[in-house]
């Protein structure tokens, strides 16, 4: 955060631009009070509409004040996806209660005659030598059986 009144910042349009302005330069004057003043200052110079702003991987909200940014800052413009809107920020108590009601689960119906989970192939067991080939010459041990550690 800066205290100073004016200060420049660095701003990646490579979402939107591949030449020369793809990383332009901006000077944040004492005009300038909020986020959404960059956006519109942004959306005026490049004629562009309907982005976000990010700076390290953070969403920078609208209503926040432009002193959040620093001189020689990075803040990178990504365009918003059709039909995008930004959620409204709850608790986390109402979070938690959403997640419970998103995880309803479907009934199998019981026509379909499969259960849905896979059957476990069937292993071998210590006996298995019984019932192998038994004209072999040579007779076969039973295997040993490991130790478990206690």
């Amino acid at each position: 955060m800066t205290d100073s009144k004016h200060f420049r910042i660095n701003v990646d349009l490579s979402a939107y631009f591949f030449d020369h302005r793809r990383v332009a330069r901006l000077f944040i004057k004492s005009n300038l009070k909020s986020i959404e003043d960059l956006k519109t200052r942004i959306s005026e110079i490049f004629e562009i509409s309907e982005f976000h702003l990010t700076t390290g991987g953070h969403f920078l909200p609208v209503s926040e004040d432009i002193r959040v940014l620093s001189n020689n800052e990075s803040v990178c413009v990504i365009p918003k996806k059709q039909g995008q809107s930004i959620p409204k920020v709850t608790s986390s108590t109402e979070q938690k209660k959403h997640k419970k009601q998103k995880r309803s689960l479907e009934p199998i119906p019981e026509d379909s005659g499969e259960t849905g989970t896979p059957k476990k192939k069937k292993s071998k067991t210590e006996y298995d030598f019984l019932s192998s080939d038994t004209s072999s010459s040579k007779e076969e041990a039973p295997p040993k059986k490991k130790k478990s550690r206690g």
